[in-house]
């Protein structure tokens, strides 16, 4: 072979030792490069979760285990719900029945983000059960929604003592 031949032969061996590095080395890391940042999201809301839990736990574990009896649980609950500053007005009816204490919440004109917190961490902290959720969306004098604004009842229920 020729001296040029031999350049080439040469050239042509080190770009297909460069695709094979590439293919072999470089194109699996990339693709498990962008795998993980896709999946990353998705494992970082399940770690949240988690951590979630694990709080709720523990702070459930550090609660009394005697039970508030029913009067007492209707004054907290309405406690609970004034603290929440919901904004708008509310009334806690005790609905008694034989084998269990329910609670029916109305509520006319609150603050809907502040009333999905309350739902989210007020019931388990008083051993309640959130059973029947039935709200609307607000609406004002001039028959418009109101936005940010609920309005509807909760049915919540707690084993009798």
């Amino acid at each position: 072979m020729t001296v040029r031949e031999q350049r080439l032969v040469l050239a042509l061996c080190l770009l297909a030792g460069l695709a094979l590095i590439y293919l072999m080395l470089i194109q699996p890391a990339w693709r498990t490069l962008d795998r993980h940042a896709q999946e990353l999201p998705g494992l970082r809301a399940q770690a949240a979760r988690v951590d979630a839990l694990v709080q709720e736990s523990l702070a459930l574990g550090g609660q009394r285990n005697a039970r508030i009896a029913p009067q007492a649980l209707q004054n907290e609950l309405a406690a609970s719900l004034t603290r929440a500053a919901l904004g708008g007005a509310y009334t806690v009816t005790a609905l008694e029945e034989p084998d269990a204490h329910r609670w029916q919440i109305g509520l006319t004109e609150v603050t809907a983000a502040a009333l999905f917190d309350w739902m989210g961490n007020a019931p388990s902290q008083l051993r309640l059960t959130l059973i029947q959720v039935d709200l609307t969306r607000a609406v004002g004098t001039s028959g418009k929604a109101l936005p940010g604004k609920a309005s509807g009842t909760l049915v919540l229920t707690g084993v009798a003592p």
